[in-house]
């Protein structure tokens, strides 16, 4: 037999030998893949970043995004995928101007994810902005309605409240009518229902509408014994309480309240009155009209309150918190945040009554320039009346180029220069953070000047960080002027990059 005959025989008969099982029946591994896949593909669900929460960056919900994407990859992976309820209980979309065709074509994903999800919890992420209808030349637009394939998603989801665990509806809808026709949307009616929610731990419903938008925003109060996070933002149409008002949410620790009128604004106040127990509240409402808040309302006590954000008027934060009067409605308060108070005289004298007799070890104030001349002794006094205060913010939003707080903080430094005992003795931390137009002329020679003051003073017992609220060329002269001080103990951050 020649050589090329015995070749071609070793391969016949390796060709007819019977192919070797590499997954034997005893191999654990061969029988923990499925399970392995599942836990890979729970590691593929991106949850919601900080860009889509705020509309910055969109999130389309289509077949080429996780999960429905592992579908196509094999057999294997797609029975793994279909068996996997966990993994189709989470459903995110988010629109900053979302047409009628890319919420339609949401519908049987979202219907999709409901039923292939079965009983488990659901984690529902919905930011959608329904926006306008004007044609624009060249483009080919969608004259139909958006809102009507958003009602039938949101009654779709509504269906489902009773396995609502972490949810996030934010709804924003304007529109207008094309040229020579008469523009008559559907009403988006939403209801809420709080007593279904057995599973409900955090709860984020944002809606706003123009007058065309009209509908009902039933938000009906009942006894919710998980819930933990609550933020409620615009005008419910109707606010309803059921049984067991005094005790609606005994695990609630945090609550945002932001309302759009009057009318939303005493509804969430009666709301408070139920949700004592809160740890933490941001309570956010600036009237159209700049006039401040004349209905009474009743005292609210917080025993257990620790954190409060305000975003108001001075004087609503005063006269309905009752911020003047010593432990009263706070008594556990140690994290305060205010904003939009002008620097004057009356203002900081006002400010610093709670700051004195507050045990606060976290504050954030948020400034605004005024026309007035403030004298140094306020600001002194102000400073003074934060003795205990380890964390402190100072946002200066400045006008036209120069600072709000910068000059007056310099005097104050400058005044102190030579005093055994510094202000602010615990401070470990401090974040001045100013306008980027404070950084022309005659404002970055002042910015250099308190940095030289603070330096001098403070040297390496706290960290200081001065942002920037746009980034620019203005910004990055700040870095070339003061990179000098950027050491261990003296760092600068620019729009959030450190140096």
């Amino acid at each position: 037999m020649s050589h090329y005959q015995m070749q071609r025989s070793r391969a016949q008969q390796g060709h007819q030998r019977r192919p070797v099982n590499y997954a034997p029946r005893s191999c654990n591994g061969a029988i923990a893949v499925p399970d392995v896949l599942q836990r890979i593909f729970l590691f593929m669900v991106d949850p919601p970043t900080e860009e889509e929460k705020q509309f910055i960056t969109e999130r389309p919900l289509t077949k080429v995004t996780t999960p429905w994407s592992l579908l196509r990859v094999c057999k294997l992976w797609n029975s793994i995928a279909m068996a996997s309820p966990a993994l189709w209980s989470t459903i995110a979309m988010v629109h900053k101007r979302a047409r009628y065709t890319e919420i339609a074509r949401a519908i049987p994903l979202v219907e999709a994810h409901l039923r292939l999800s079965r009983n488990m919890p659901l984690t529902l992420f919905f930011c959608i902005r329904i926006g306008s209808f004007i044609p624009v030349q060249g483009v080919h637009q969608d004259r139909r309605d958006p809102a009507r394939p958003l009602y039938a998603l949101l009654k779709m989801l509504m269906a489902h409240q009773p396995r609502w665990q972490d949810v996030v509806l934010s709804i924003q809808a304007s529109g207008n009518a094309p040229i020579g026709e008469v523009y008559r949307p559907l009403p988006i009616n939403i209801t809420l229902r709080f007593g279904d929610m057995t599973m409900l731990k955090r709860l984020s419903f944002r809606y706003h509408s123009r007058s065309e938008y009209r509908g009902a925003q039933d938000l009906r109060l009942g006894p919710c014994s998980q819930l933990e996070d609550l933020e409620l933002v615009g005008k419910p149409s109707k606010l309803s309480y059921g049984q067991g008002v005094s005790n609606l949410f005994p695990r609630l620790k945090t609550m945002v309240c932001r309302p759009d009128d009057l009318d939303a604004y005493l509804d969430y106040w009666n709301l408070l009155t139920c949700s004592t127990g809160i740890e933490n509240l941001r309570f956010v409402y600036y009237r159209s009209d700049g006039s401040d808040v004349e209905a009474p309302l009743p005292r609210i006590v917080f025993p257990r309150l620790k954190s409060l954000a305000l975003q108001m008027s001075l004087r609503d934060a005063f006269e309905v918190f009752h911020l003047q009067e010593k432990y009263r409605s706070f008594p556990a308060l140690t994290k305060l945040e205010i904003e939009h108070v002008f620097i004057r005289d009356d203002y900081l004298q006002q400010l610093s009554t709670p700051l004195s007799f507050f045990s606060l070890t976290h504050l954030k104030v948020d400034f605004r320039p005024s026309e007035r001349q403030v004298d140094m002794y306020l600001y002194l006094q102000f400073f003074q009346s934060m003795g205990g205060v380890r964390h402190l913010v100072l946002v200066d939003y400045g006008r036209d180029g120069r600072s709000a707080l910068v000059p007056g903080m310099t005097s104050v430094f400058n005044h102190i220069k030579y005093h055994p005992n510094p202000l602010l003795q615990q401070l470990s931390y401090l974040d001045l953070r100013l306008c980027y137009t404070q950084f022309k002329g005659e404002g970055l020679s002042e910015v250099k000047g308190l940095v030289s003051l603070l330096c001098s003073a403070y040297r390496d017992r706290f960290y200081l960080a001065i942002s920037s609220e746009r980034y620019g060329c203005e910004a990055e002269k700040l870095c070339d002027v003061l990179r000098k001080y950027a050491s261990r103990t003296f760092r600068i951050k620019i729009y959030d990059r450190e140096l």
